[in-house]
């Protein structure tokens, strides 16, 4: 996206008229074609690959110590508390800003807000060394083209700043259209990942598993240069192998350039 497609970008998300389905209208012109997901052979590998089972995580349990965080004006909170209590007493506007706890609010959120992140890029080092098992996992190809799945609607780009997301309007306003947007904040030195995030709230905290289910949309397999370099490697290729021609996949096998930092795909 240009600076200029970022600015209406943001411009839509922090309307409280606006719907995220609006905000996804205008996003889904830049949805990447293909998109990506790094994985690792973990417990549930088969199912990320073979099922195509996307697992929504807990937004508190994600590497970042800033998800959700936001800043909020502090001096104009409290002003615009005071003035909608402004019958009562001093004693009880003060009792009423002492229980108010942002912190708290933003803790809930966080445990009831579920991402699934996808990115632009195969071909990220330190992608797949941070969410491939340094380079021993695999990346999944998928193609939203092939498909109108309601969940891409929710699939919203990352912008990434300096600064943390201004909730200030969204509480003393009410905005309550805007509930996921610290969501789609990053820092600015995550911006070699340009994230695409699928974001899904649920109504009450609750640890049932969140999933969609995207087999039908995935064209190709891209495996770390290490791969092999674990116990069941070779195990792990000849099943994704065997799954690929039965379900007309294509499979890469990411090679070291000879020259410079680079790594590409080879089709196997």
């Amino acid at each position: 996206m240009k600076s200029e497609d970022v600015l209406k970008y943001k411009q839509l998300l922090m309307d409280k008229n606006v719907t995220y389905d609006r905000v996804g209208e205008f996003t889904s012109k830049f949805f990447p074609k293909p998109i990506y997901r790094y994985r690792r052979f973990g417990e549930h590998w088969r199912e990320d690959l073979f099922m195509g089972k996307v697992h929504m995580s807990k937004s508190s349990t994600l590497n970042d110590p800033y998800e959700g965080l936001v800043y909020v004006d502090n001096k104009a909170f409290l002003n615009a508390t005071i003035d909608e209590f402004g019958d009562l007493s001093e004693e009880l506007k003060k009792g009423i800003i002492k229980d108010i706890n942002l912190d708290e609010n933003i803790a809930e959120m966080q445990e009831l807000v579920r991402v699934a992140s996808f990115t632009e890029v195969k071909d990220s080092i330190l992608m797949w060394g941070h969410y491939s098992d340094s380079h021993k996992g695999f990346c999944i190809e998928y193609d939203f083209t092939r498909t109108d799945m309601i969940c891409q609607k929710y699939i919203l780009p990352v912008i990434y700043s300096n600064r943390r997301y201004d909730a200030t309007d969204d509480i003393l306003e009410y905005k309550t259209n805007n509930y996921a947007n610290p969501f789609l904040f990053k820092n600015s030195i995550w911006s070699y990942e340009k994230e695409w995030r699928l974001l899904w709230t649920t109504e009450k905290k609750t640890e049932r598993d969140c999933n969609f289910d995207l087999s039908k949309l995935i064209t190709g397999v891209y495996l770390g240069v290490n791969m092999l370099n674990q116990d069941h490697g070779m195990e792990y290729l000849n099943e994704i192998k065997e799954w690929a021609i039965d379900n007309n996949i294509n499979v890469y096998q990411m090679k070291i350039e000879e020259y410079g930092y680079k790594i590409y795909p080879e089709k196997i």
